[in-house]
């Protein structure tokens, strides 16, 4: 199994590829679809439009949908944009378990 960087990595890795072919113009659902499909080709396990609850002070008070939830605990929010400027930055975002729960169960890999 891949480290948390190594995971990043290749994620990283396979969304310059799709930019480099696709380029820019697109609705984010198609890099969306593309990243979910290169991710898979390269045997990472991806689930697309993931439901979780969100929960605060023990109560649920809303639905987050994931666009994509790598390797099962890595979850990728893609964003288009016309151009890049100074307001936009890399930004990681760690969930925490106790916050979010999926509302759909993901089969566990069994350990080899």
């Amino acid at each position: 199994m891949d480290t948390d960087d190594e995971l990043t990595r290749r994620i990283i890795g396979c969304a310059i590829g799709i930019s480099r072919v696709l380029g820019c113009g697109f609705l984010e659902s198609v890099y969306e679809n593309a990243l979910a499909h290169d991710l898979r080709k390269n045997g990472i396990l991806v689930d697309a439009q993931r439901p979780f609850t969100v929960f605060y002070d023990g109560v649920a008070v809303g639905l987050y949908r994931a666009d994509l939830v790598v390797g099962e605990h890595v979850i990728v929010e893609v964003k288009a944009i016309k151009a890049l400027d100074s307001s936009h930055q890399a930004v990681i975002s760690y969930k925490d378990n106790r916050s979010l729960r999926s509302t759909r169960s993901w089969p566990r890999p069994r350990a080899t």
